[in-house]
Order: C-alpha cells, then sequence, then structure tokens
C-alpha cells in the first residue's frame, strides 16, 4: 500500500508540475510542437531508463497490438486535453475533468475484477472534491461571471477528454502492473512520437520552433510526464487491487500545481483552494492508514 501511495505521490508531483511548465514558458510555442517534442523527449528519456534498468520483455503480436492501441489513446487524450482547453471555459472544463478518477473507478471494478471498500471509495471521492476546488475558480462558477454560452461551448470535448482519461489510466495501470513497465512505456510514447510526427509534420507541414528556449522547456515538459506515467507504472506493477487508489491520488497533481503556480507564478490561492488541499491530504492519509 505504501508503494502504490509513492508511486501515485511521484505521478500527481509530476504531472503537476508539467502544468506550471506549460503555463509558464509555453505560451509561444505550438500545440503540435508541444506534443510531438514532449513525445520525443519522453521516448528519449524512457530509452535510458530502460539501458540503465535493463528491461527485457518478448514481443507478441498481442503486446505490440496493445501497445499500438494505447499509443493511439494516449495521442488522442492529449489532443483532445488542449482543444478542450482551448475552446471551452477552463472553469468548467477543469471542474468536470477533475471528475475522471469516478468513472475510471468504476470501469477498474467491472472491466478489472478490481474490489474497492466503501471506506476507500469515500475517500477516492473526498480526492475528487478537492481537486475540482483546487483546480478551478469557484468565484466565477457562483458570482455570474459563467453565462450559459461559455458553460455549453466546447463540451463535447470536455466529454471525450474525460472518457479518455478515464479509460486510459486503468488501461495503462493494468497493462504496466506486470512485466517489464519501462520497456512496455516505452513502447507507448514511441508510438505515440510517430503518430503526431505524422500527423504535425507530414500531414499538416507544421513549422516547429528550433531555439533552445522551445528544445529546453518541451524537453522539461517529456521529462515531466514520463514521471507522470512512471508513477502510475511503478505503483501498479508493485500493487495488487489498488489501481482506483492509485489513479485517485494522481489527480491530486492539482495541488503541485496550485502550490508551484503560487510560489513561481505568484499566483493568490483562495480560501476553496487551501479547503481542498485539506480534503486531499486528509483523504490520502485515510487511504494510507487503511
Amino acid at each position: 500500500m505504501n508503494i502504490a501511495i509513492l508511486g501515485a505521490i511521484l505521478s500527481a508531483v509530476g504531472f503537476g508540475t508539467a502544468n506550471v511548465v506549460i503555463k509558464k514558458a509555453l505560451g509561444n510555442i505550438s500545440i503540435p510542437q508541444t506534443l510531438t517534442f514532449s513525445f520525443i523527449f519522453g521516448a528519449i528519456f524512457l530509452g535510458l531508463l530502460t539501458l540503465i534498468s535493463g528491461g527485457r520483455i518478448e514481443l507478441t503480436t498481442e503486446l505490440l497490438v496493445t501497445i499500438g492501441l494505447l499509443g493511439v489513446i494516449e495521442v488522442l487524450l492529449y489532443l483532445t486535453l488542449y482543444k478542450a482547453f482551448a475552446v471551452a471555459n477552463v472553469t468548467v472544463a477543469t471542474s468536470l475533468l477533475s471528475s475522471y478518477p469516478v468513472l475510471a473507478t468504476l470501469i477498474t471494478v467491472v472491466f478489472l475484477s478490481q474490489s474497492i471498500v466503501p471506506l476507500k471509495f469515500g475517500a477516492i471521492l473526498i480526492i475528487v472534491l478537492g481537486a475540482i476546488l483546487v483546480g478551478v475558480d469557484v468565484r466565477s462558477m457562483f458570482n455570474g461571471k459563467l453565462g450559459k454560452y461559455e458553460v455549453v461551448k466546447g463540451l463535447p470535448w470536455v466529454f471525450v477528454c474525460l472518457i479518455l482519461h478515464a479509460i486510459y489510466f486503468p488501461a495503462l495501470g493494468g497493462f504496466t502492473a506486470t512485466g517489464a513497465w519501462e520497456v512496455k512505456l516505452l513502447g507507448i510514447k514511441l508510438t505515440a512520437a510517430v503518430l503526431t510526427l505524422v500527423i504535425f509534420v507530414i500531414f499538416r507541414k507544421a513549422r516547429f520552433d528550433l531555439s533552445s528556449r522551445a528544445i529546453k522547456y518541451t524537453a522539461l515538459l517529456g521529462l515531466l510526464e514520463v514521471i507522470g506515467w512512471i508513477g502510475v507504472s511503478w505503483a501498479s506493477s508493485n500493487s495488487t487491487g489498488l489501481l482506483a487508489v492509485i489513479i485517485a491520488i494522481g489527480s491530486s497533481s492539482t495541488i503541485v500545481t496550485a502550490i508551484l503556480a503560487r510560489v513561481w507564478l505568484k499566483e493568490k490561492l483562495q480560501f476553496m483552494q487551501y479547503f481542498g488541499i485539506l480534503l486531499i491530504v486528509i483523504a490520502i492519509t485515510l487511504l494510507a492508514l487503511s
């Protein structure tokens, strides 16, 4: 249980820090370059990790097909995520997307035959509530600043992204729970890198900024996202029946984003954000003690 929680926290740190890097440094770098370069650098880092760990795996048709499908889903997940934030109100989008651990929990129970006791499910719900409070501007939701059009705009992209999150995290956790997870992650990241290169370079003829600043920050983003996926895989490979808990704790990346934004971007936290952080800490403590 402790390893699962540590791995999930590592995942939260990776993804949460990546969010701040995007907000801080990637404003002038295009989405195609952000995705493509982060996937490429992610594959490089995973390749080095695989060499260091000496991970080996027997390649089969089923394994290659699974890696290919997960690579496609990862690309779709990131594309819909960026599209959702581009066209939808960020407050509404973040709030809805933060609820994906609940749907992911149902998927782990139904399709992966994992059981979840009421206490753990209650803690997962508290984490989701805390993530929503930390990640959204609650004042805008209740002071009338969000009009009907803003709420509806972009919701199809948000819901598609929500479903992809709920499917991908349990699928990846289950896939990397056995065998050399480093090699499996490398295969998925290579697939994603090749797909984005084909889509953006060959078909869309996208132009990339090859300045040192762009390379530096996309490399950092690729590393942080890999750390996030490593946390999920390491936790799932060293635990049994805790995938829903791992996913829920990983979603607390909003805490890392909020704290780093306060320190690095000088953004002020609202009272409800502090309350959300407290809820998440309490819920993780309950999971650690249960």
